[in-house]
């Protein structure tokens, strides 16, 4: 929320609405990687979708990004990462609609 409101009072300095200084940039935390390849995983079919994952975590090759589940639990599919990257999108609801992706991420080297 703190990131929110100092990129919000960044953007209402620049366009004059508000009076006051510039702000300082922060520091980047992590270096800037180049995206070499984004993976999409898309639903199969309809079902509820299950992970543990959060938008930027890490995954390693054979890595369970989530699974699914018909309605009543049965299990359905698996699904593994392919190569070492970063999530840059996971799905956070449970439905899952066919076609739909569940997940994205990134192989930045």
């Amino acid at each position: 929320m703190a990131a929110f409101r100092r990129d919000l009072v960044r953007l209402l300095r620049h366009t004059g609405v508000l009076r006051g200084g510039r702000l300082r940039a922060e520091p980047m935390r992590e270096t800037p990687r180049e995206v070499r390849r984004v993976h999409y995983v898309m639903a199969e079919e309809d079902s509820c979708w299950r992970t543990a994952l959060r938008q930027g975590d890490f995954v390693r090759r054979g890595d369970i990004l989530g699974h699914t589940t018909d309605l009543f639990g049965e299990p359905g599919t698996v699904f593994r990462a392919e190569e070492d990257g970063v999530l840059l999108y996971i799905n956070t609801s449970l439905a899952l609609l066919q076609g739909n992706p569940a997940a994205a991420y990134a192989v930045t080297e």
